[in-house]
C-alpha cells in the first residue's frame, strides 16, 4: 500500500502492530522488523482495513 494519508497509514500500522501483539509474535529488530512467519496476519489486516473514499474523509471534516 502507498500514498495513503497519514490519517489512514498511522491507525492501520498501529492496528497491525497490535494484533501482533495479541497473536503472540514479536519483533525481531527494532519495533517494526518481524518475522516471515508474521505475514499472513500483516496482510490479513492490510486487506481488510476500512480505508475511506477521500470524498468520505472531506465529509467527515
Amino acid at each position: 500500500m502507498a500514498n495513503l494519508p497519514l490519517d489512514v497509514a498511522r491507525p492501520l500500522e498501529r492496528s497491525v502492530i497490535s494484533a501482533l501483539a495479541l497473536a503472540k509474535i514479536k519483533p525481531i529488530r527494532g519495533r517494526e522488523y518481524f518475522p516471515a512467519s508474521a505475514l499472513p496476519v500483516i496482510l490479513d489486516i492490510a486487506d481488510h482495513y476500512p480505508i475511506p473514499k477521500r470524498a468520505d474523509v472531506a465529509k467527515a471534516a
